[in-house]
């Protein structure tokens, strides 16, 4: 006797079904329905619009006025989009278009056919550019696409400083303009840029907006606009022309309790700790991603090439690694650059240095990347470069008073600062350029001379943690007041580190791996930078001394 079988046709039989339903439409043959959309009468089945959509379904099988009447009239339908969501409904077939979407996303709104406006939305989403996304974003807001209006909400914020320059920003509704203000995920180089835009957002139509300028303004965050941008005061006094006024809405966002709470905007979130080197001759390609919030460290994708004495930079919301040695394929001080993005977890070249160094300073200044000093392998050097993310390439700038290397570098009321070192002897000079004058200068030394130690930078302050003095390991930590040009100590880390990773988030300072001058570490010091008290937090997996580290 033969054994039975059982074979699943359930696929062919559903195509073959829905072909055989499209031929019956087509022919006019057993249609119950006739939909008369924009003075067109599209025939139909009301069993296959009720199948594909909860609008048509309920109507045909609740006690709705339409549900015994052979024609339905379709107010606000456009035609050709009924006709494109009939066609889905028989045969699966969709076609989204630029010329198509903005009708049939409404239109697929509004019969509830889910398949429908997700493929719209993967459409919006794939051709969405600096110059559409606001338009997108108040047409998704307009149809509740909740899903495809934070996608656009997260790219606007990405990209606040070149979408704040377009026309099309100047016509938004203050709704929406409050939204975008109200953001701490703004990535912008200052608060300058949010400055311009409610300024230019108030002077482009000032007669109707005027009332709005006390509620836009409380959302600038005063503090953070730097002295050295025009008078905030002065701004506000031509923009309002009621300089008592202004004057109130100044002092409340100078006010101290103002001033503690307010945080930059896209402040860093996670420490991001890669290569370095675990012992003498073992180098490292790994990178380890630590959270504050749960004190875990987790291992992400590894670089392409393992390397030390290496910089590393947080811009546009990536990991810059740059330049250090690198051991293959052999060991060689590096002018490469590889990019890590969070969002896929990859690693990506960009454009190299114009320069191999290793042991040199590197910083972020309104959106560009500064590199200087270091050494090449021969030489110490005292060239700085810088990499515009406008015209993605490296250009030189002017050279630093003097040769430093295993040095650090900070930025601080847009001035670039290069702290101690080595070239040819250890050092405890400071230099600073200023990004107007593109001049250098000397001011305050050090109290300690200082190679290969950790800085960061804290309201008005730059920190310099650990390194080593020319004689010892050192656990001293010491803090330059740029306001005063002076120099004063700060509490002791726990241990001695050299070759240590600095970071601040959220008011702590985290003091990460170095040596000891007795053995690689891997743990971490984090100093409350209101109180000056250090505690431990979970260390790394593993050791790391001349790595790179960075909070994004």
């Amino acid at each position: 006797m033969a054994k039975e079988t059982e074979t699943n046709l359930s696929r062919v039989h559903s195509v073959g079904m829905l072909s055989n339903l499209n031929d019956l439409r087509k022919h006019e043959n057993l249609c119950d329905i006739s939909l008369r959309v924009g003075g067109c009468s599209l025939l139909a089945h009301k069993v296959v619009l009720s199948a594909s959509s909860p609008y048509f379904k309920a109507m045909f099988t609740q006690e709705m006025a339409e549900k015994n009447q052979p024609v339905v009239d379709l107010k606000s339908i456009d035609v050709e989009a009924m006709r494109t969501l009939i066609d889905f409904a028989y045969t699966g077939n969709l076609e989204v278009s630029s010329s198509n979407v903005q009708s049939l996303l409404p239109a697929a709104t509004h019969f509830q056919m889910n398949l429908v406006i997700d493929e719209c939305c993967r459409f919006l989403e794939s051709h969405l550019h600096i110059y559409n996304c606001i338009g997108i974003w108040r047409f998704a807001d307009t149809y509740g696409l909740f899903q495809l209006t934070k996608k656009l909400v997260k790219f606007i914020n990405q990209n606040f400083d070149e979408i704040s320059k377009l026309d099309e920003i100047l016509e938004l509704p203050i709704k929406y303009l409050i939204k975008i203000l109200k953001s701490d995920d703004l990535n912008v180089a200052s608060e300058e840029s949010v400055f311009r835009l409610v300024e230019a957002w108030i002077l482009s139509n000032f007669s109707s907006r005027k009332a709005h300028i006390h509620k836009l303004i409380q959302l600038v965050r005063m503090p953070l606009l730097d002295a050295s941008f025009l008078d905030a005061k002065s701004r506000l006094n031509k923009l309002l022309c009621n300089k008592y006024f202004v004057q109130d809405i100044f002092n409340s966002t100078q006010a101290t309790n103002f001033k503690e709470s307010c945080t930059q905007r896209c402040s860093p979130k996670v420490l991001c700790a890669v290569g370095g080197k675990s012992g003498l001759f073992a180098t490292l390609g790994s990178m380890e991603i630590y959270n504050p919030e749960n004190d875990i460290w987790q291992t992400v994708t590894p670089l392409p090439h393992h390397r030390y004495e290496c910089g590393a930079v947080v811009c546009d919301r990536k990991l810059y690694l740059i330049g250090g040695i690198q051991c293959k394929p052999y060991k060689q001080h590096s002018n490469s650059v590889t990019v890590w993005d969070p969002e896929s977890d990859s690693w990506s070249p960009a454009p190299s240095m114009m320069k191999c160094r290793s042991s040199f300073g590197v910083i972020v200044v309104k959106g560009d990347i500064y590199v200087l000093g270091g050494y090449d392998g021969g030489s110490y050097l005292k060239a700085m470069e810088r990499f515009s993310q406008q015209k993605q390439q490296w250009e030189q700038m002017p050279d630093m008073l003097q040769t430093r290397t295993c040095f650090s570098a900070a930025s601080l009321h847009d001035s670039v600062y290069a702290i101690g070192g080595y070239g040819p002897v250890h050092q405890s000079s400071v230099e600073s350029y200023n990004i107007a004058t593109q001049m250098w200068s000397y001011v305050t030394p050090m109290l300690t001379k200082r190679i290969n130690f950790g800085v960061a930078v804290f309201k008005d302050f730059i920190y310099v943690v650990g390194g080593h003095s020319g004689t010892a390991h050192l656990r001293s930590v010491e803090r330059f007041n740029s306001r005063d040009n002076d120099w004063e100590i700060c509490s002791p880390m726990t241990r001695p580190r050299t070759g240590v990773g600095t970071a601040v988030i959220a008011g702590r300072l985290y003091a990460v791996g170095g040596h000891s001058g007795h053995e690689y570490l891997s743990d971490v010091d984090c100093y409350d930078l209101e109180s000056n008290t250090w505690q431990k937090c979970n260390g790394m997996d593993l050791p790391r001394c001349g790595f790179g580290l960075a909070a994004m």
